[in-house]
């Protein structure tokens, strides 16, 4: 498959949210509804990747948009069909993974790191306060929380910033990136200071 088929556009995603409901905003809270759902009845499977193949499956389903034609009936039952195809593809490759290692042994768990120093400390907040207000919260708060606390966060960070959460991972990701260099770089001085 080329990278163009595992894309979606914003063409894709208004579909989407068009068979979800005819007003925009029901349409992205029902979207918000079932990919929790989603997530959830994959973490119960024990699916230890849950929100990847929730966005897996509403990435599909907003692919096939491009080609499906008047449908008929609860769109939300849809999505969680092609959900269950997705969980199954995922569940195979777990559990192909896990037959490929059978015989290794888990690794020994690394010793907990140590404490950040006051150096380190010192750079991250001078870093984080180059960044804008904005920016600042998405790269604290993203990372904060476990479990479903951290789903719920991150999707409060979403509606609060008026982002997908694909949107809001890639620009976590970006934060973090940019931060760890700066941080890397304020070390360096502090260092050779």
């Amino acid at each position: 498959m080329s990278d163009e088929d595992w894309t979606i556009d914003e063409e894709d995603f208004e579909r989407l949210l068009g068979y979800l409901a005819a007003d925009r905003d029901v349409a992205a809270e029902r979207f918000v509804h079932v990919w929790r759902n989603l997530v959830r009845t994959f973490a119960s499977r024990g699916c230890h990747e849950a929100e990847d193949v929730a966005d897996e499956t509403m990435f599909r389903v907003a692919r096939k948009t491009r080609t499906l034609r008047d449908f008929k009936g609860d769109f939300a039952l849809y999505i969680y069909r092609v959900g269950s195809f997705v969980y199954r593809e995922w569940l195979r490759r777990y559990l192909e993974w896990l037959r490929l290692h059978e015989d290794v042994s888990p690794p020994e768990p690394p010793p907990p790191p140590d404490p950040p120093d006051e150096e380190l400390l010192d750079c991250l907040d001078q870093c984080l306060d180059k960044l804008s207000a904005d920016d600042r919260e998405i790269a604290v708060e993203y990372y904060r929380y476990s479990g479903r606390e951290r789903i719920e966060n991150r999707q409060r960070l979403a509606e609060k910033f008026g982002l997908t959460l694909n949107a809001l991972r890639i620009r976590a990701l970006k934060l973090r990136a940019q931060l760890k260099e700066c941080v890397e770089r304020c070390m360096g001085r502090a260092g050779g200071a």
